[in-house]
């Protein structure tokens, strides 16, 4: 659904492994430039982590959980569609447009991104 939601405002997703530690997850967020993190409730400490690191950082949680399990600046998934604005019907971007942006490791120790554009991910999509 995220990834679909990403082609359809002309975001760029940047799926995490949760395998990953907290500073590993810093490094992959500040390199994409990401300005909102979708996070469930098992990943609410590594959430809080990142939170603290990365303060301009948005927080989203994509299910409920007790309201001290999240920073309390967190906004639900709920309430963010709650406030969206804009046409549902057009698309941003055209085709070409970058759309996924995964890291993988590089040995030793580092990460390597590589970028997908939404042709080959969702092009007959709409």
């Amino acid at each position: 659904m995220l990834l679909y939601a990403c082609a359809k405002v002309g975001a760029i997703m940047v799926p995490l492994n949760w395998r990953l530690a907290v500073p590993e997850l810093q490094f992959i967020l500040q390199n994409a430039d990401a300005k909102v993190l979708f996070v469930e409730y098992a990943f609410a400490d590594a959430a809080a982590a990142l939170r603290n690191a990365l303060p301009a950082l948005m927080l989203v949680r994509l299910d409920e959980a007790p309201d001290e399990a999240t920073p309390s600046d967190a906004m639900s998934f709920d309430a963010l569609l709650a406030n969206a604005t804009g046409d549902a019907n057009t698309q941003q971007g055209d085709l070409n447009c970058p759309l996924l942006l995964v890291y993988t490791p590089v040995p030793p120790g580092g990460r390597k991104a590589r970028c997908y554009a939404k042709t080959p991910c969702c092009g007959t999509a709409r």
